[in-house]
């Protein structure tokens, strides 16, 4: 048939079937498990059938072996979703950059890393499958270059560049890195976990079944609560509780309080901190981390992609799905496109980490409690993978510290758009790629911390920006309140006329105050899963 994907030996009726096919979820996946098998077959085959043990070699002959197993002479440069090999790096950049076939694909294209470093991770066992995987930023062609930022800059290609830096920076670059550590007073104000629960914590956690309120928060106190139930909002109308028709503190009372177990202790008791610095392991010194999630019961997330880069290199260490350890209730796909049949086909090919604790050891593997771990509202992504981690650098609460504001935050494609110039999620539909979240996290702390007056500039702006829009919203209420006012003063001179009530204005225009009105000062939508609370 002449309409056929080799890679998955499928045939289509037409091209264009063909080409949506090639564009899709499964076929990227079966890329990425035809990619681990060449991988693992080359690992095999050079420490079985050869009986060479490669970390005895010298790196030139290791390299020379990998390029002569991996490629054709002379080709080393590959498209493996295509099968097709280029001459040089710029040849292959270009067909990735216009061909029709990764513009929408979930997961890049992918390259065998060949150089020296993706053996000196002292890293071995199944973490390699990963380690394998790809390297983002061409190592042949653009060693030389620094800090590669579009600042701010209109451009009408929306792809990105991502920052290459020379070695002999990273010390520099390491150094102004620790120093933007955020305080635990910091993580605090952003539900970051500063160490793992207690007995008492988790105790402190349940909640009183009639008023709703936590133990740790009414300890030695009575117990007020309702018997009825509330009703519903009606236009113009308060709540209220059918028991007492007022929605003032509960019209009844217990001495003591009636808690429950919370449904998340099984998971607070989970929780652990990174492993300690040992002299025997190896590790990075900074990490970009992103995960992607899908909703179990209790509106809670579950961890379904964990994706990790080298925050020095981009060199990608970590890129795998990960099998959920519950029922999965919504998979949000809608946000970043891997859907139940891509993962049930990823676990039928034990081509996915078995549920959050393998990416949590996984993860583990990399770093210990001195890594710095750099992310965008990286709070989410350790509550999912259960850990408790304080060396972290977060692009969030750097841009929103930089404004001088705790109510607001900016979402990490926004500040690529306003900060770097360039456009992220550019995909129909702005499907989340994990990847280019975490490459893009890395360029955005690099700003930060590296062009300190870019970043003060942009935040001049915002916070003028907020101080017009609550001059704004003040100008509103002063002549909401005004408004008010005269219409009282007309309801008083009818009543005292003619006796009877007239109130068209709180019939008709009082302010009904909707969550949507203040969500957006609380950082909602949801920067990393595009989550809106008033959509319920």
């Amino acid at each position: 048939m002449a309409n056929q994907c080799v890679s998955c030996d499928k045939g289509f009726r037409s091209q264009e079937t063909l080409n949506q096919h090639l564009r899709s979820q499964d076929h990227a996946c079966r890329q990425l498990a035809n990619q681990l098998d060449r991988d693992r077959k080359f690992i095999s085959q050079s420490s079985g059938s050869n009986r060479k043990d490669l970390s005895t070699q010298s790196q030139p002959s290791r390299q020379k072996t990998l390029e002569s197993q991996t490629y054709p002479l002379g080709s080393r440069h590959r498209c493996n979703p295509c099968n097709r090999f280029f001459k040089d790096q710029t040849a292959l950049d270009q067909h990735l950059q216009k061909s029709s076939v990764h513009k929408t694909a979930i997961f890049p294209p992918l390259q065998v890393q060949t150089t020296a470093e993706s053996w000196n991770f002292g890293i071995s066992g199944p973490h390699q499958r990963n380690l394998l995987l790809l390297d983002p930023i061409p190592s042949s062609s653009h060693t030389s270059q620094t800090l590669n930022y579009r600042r701010n800059e209109k451009s009408t290609d929306k792809s990105c560049s991502w920052s290459v830096i020379p070695e002999t920076e990273n010390r520099e670059l390491f150094e102004k890195l620790s120093q933007n550590c955020h305080s635990p007073e910091d993580l605090l104000r952003n539900k970051y976990l500063l160490h793992p629960y207690s007995a008492s914590d988790i105790s402190g956690l349940r909640k009183c079944k009639k008023c709703g309120r936590l133990a740790k928060d009414s300890q030695n106190d009575r117990c007020y609560f309702h018997p009825g139930k509330r009703t519903a909002t009606v236009r113009n109308s308060r709540q209220h509780y059918t028991c007492c028709q007022t929605a003032n503190r509960g019209c009844t009372s217990a001495p003591v309080h009636e808690y429950r177990k919370s449904p998340h202790a099984n998971k607070y008791q989970t929780f652990a901190s990174s492993p300690p610095a040992s002299s025997q392991k190896p590790t990075f010194q900074a990490i970009t981390l992103d995960c992607e999630m899908a909703e179990v019961k209790g509106l809670r997330s579950e961890v379904i992609l964990i994706c990790a880069v080298d925050y020095f290199t981009g060199a990608v260490l970590l890129n795998s799905l990960v099998s959920p350890g519950e029922t999965i209730r919504d998979w949000r796909t809608e946000i970043h496109g891997i859907t139940s049949s891509a993962m049930d086909w990823a676990i039928s090919q034990e081509r996915a980490l078995a549920g959050w604790k393998e990416a949590r050891e996984e993860l583990w593997k990399l770093i210990d409690q001195n890594t710095i771990l750099v992310g965008h509202a990286l709070q989410h992504d350790l509550d999912v993978l259960r850990m408790v981690h304080t060396r972290v650098v977060d692009s969030a609460i750097l841009a929103r510290n930089a404004v001088g504001t705790y109510n607001r935050q900016w979402g990490l494609q926004k500040l690529c758009k306003e900060l770097l110039g360039f456009e992220i999620r550019s995909n129909k539909g702005g499907v989340h790629d994990c990847l280019e979240d975490v490459l893009a996290t890395r360029e955005v702390v690099l700003l930060c911390t590296q062009h300190e007056q870019e970043l003060e500039a942009w935040a001049n702006v915002k916070s003028l920006e907020l101080t017009l829009e609550e001059e704004r919203r003040k100008a509103a209420k002063r002549k909401l309140a005004s408004k008010r006012a005269e219409q009282e003063t007309l309801n008083d001179r009818l009543n005292s006329g003619s006796g009877s009530s007239y109130d068209q204005y709180e019939s008709d225009e009082r302010e009904i105050l909707h969550w949507s009105d203040i969500a957006e000062d609380f950082g909602w939508p949801h920067p990393d899963t595009g989550y809106y609370p008033w959509s319920d």
